[in-house]
């Protein structure tokens, strides 16, 4: 019997190896994005309308170049002929009278329907005295005083209030003036 040592195996035949298999497709690739438009520029703003104007303030004495307010003007030792710019106020407040005297109110033009006050103070001492005489721009007018009769009398270490309402009549520089005196 044959010895079945050197007999040697054969190794069995190895499967055929599968074919291999196609590639697969390669993926299709996503597509760019268009480019967005250029966004649009923002319209520049209009320019702002104008403030409207204000409101004019009220005028003064109509015509006759009166200030919008009253302010004082002070004026001190008077004596003789003194003036009184209409032009810089409506009142005038004396300090140190030395004698009566007269009230020179330049810059002052009426015509015959206007008319407008003027105030002068007196801070009197221990002799009282008053503008007892009346001019516009240096031509004299006669003053009606209070109760019709002649100038009164200024009040020693007082405030004397000298008002005096000037109307125009139209005939140039002719003017009605009607004064009157209040102490404080």
């Amino acid at each position: 019997m044959p010895s079945l040592t050197n007999l040697t195996s054969q190794s069995g035949f190895s499967g055929f190896s599968g074919s291999p298999g196609s590639p697969g497709s390669p993926g299709s690739s996503g597509f760019s994005g268009e480019p967005g438009s250029p966004g649009s520029s923002g319209f520049s703003g209009s320019p702002g309308s104008p403030g409207s104007p204000g409101s004019p303030g009220s005028s003064g004495y109509s015509g006759i170049g009166g200030p919008l307010l009253d302010t004082y003007v002070t004026l001190t030792g008077a004596t003789g002929v003194v003036i009184h710019n209409y032009a810089l106020g409506t009142v005038f407040y004396h300090t140190s009278p030395a004698a009566n005297f007269t009230a020179n109110f330049t810059n002052l033009s009426l015509t015959s329907t206007q008319s407008t006050g003027i105030t002068i103070i007196v801070a009197q001492g221990v002799t009282p005295y008053i503008p007892n005489a009346v001019q516009v721009n240096g031509v004299a007018q006669t003053i009606t005083w209070q109760g019709g009769g002649a100038a009164p009398a200024g009040n020693a270490n007082k405030k004397d209030f000298i008002g005096f309402t000037f109307l125009g009549t139209g005939s140039g520089s002719g003017y009605q003036v009607f004064g009157q005196l209040i102490s404080f």
